[in-house]
């Protein structure tokens, strides 16, 4: 994998760990959850992408340092949340950082399989959300990525075409 990739995955875990994190914290949840929801939040679209893609074991669950990540980050989290919510929206900055990088990674990761445009698209797309849905389902909330926030997706998509368009040109 090239440097660039790899510090876009540690830049996507950490945002979407830090983002999990502090939902379960603003939602009461102890340290296991806070845990849970920022490991689930962070490698979960990773996780959905591999498996669409018939990569088995998920390599965010097979790779050591991922998952490493994504609990340090969380337990991270909950020792200086007062440090994160001393920032203006700490949440939508995390999760538009992670969205950024993730969709990045998960184009990268189909193009590498197949040059299907439509694959490379979705499978960037899923792979940026996915963990973000998971967050918002675990907390009892309805995902962000529905509630009329079009902005994401629409930049979702057009990272991922960005990326298409880049290798095939």
């Amino acid at each position: 994998m090239n440097i660039v990739l790899t510090i876009t995955n540690y830049i996507g875990i950490i945002a979407f760990a830090v983002s999990g994190a502090m939902k379960a914290i603003r939602k009461g949840m102890d340290l296991l959850g806070v845990i849970v929801l920022g490991f689930t939040t962070a490698l979960g679209g990773g996780i959905i992408s591999n498996i669409m893609l018939a990569i088995h074991p998920p390599i965010n669950l097979t790779y050591l340092p991922y998952p490493l990540t994504a609990i340090t980050a969380s337990a991270a989290t909950f020792i200086f949340y007062s440090v994160f919510t001393n920032a203006n929206k700490p949440l939508m900055y995390a999760d538009a950082i992670g969205l950024g990088a993730f969709s990045a990674s998960g184009a990268s990761l189909a193009y590498s399989i197949s040059h299907n445009p439509l694959l490379v698209v979705l499978v960037g797309s899923i792979t940026a959300v996915g963990g973000g849905v998971i967050r918002d389902l675990l907390s009892n909330e309805i995902p962000v990525i529905l509630k009329g926030i079009l902005r994401i997706s629409r930049n979702n998509w057009f990272t991922s075409l960005l990326h298409a368009k880049v290798h095939w040109c």
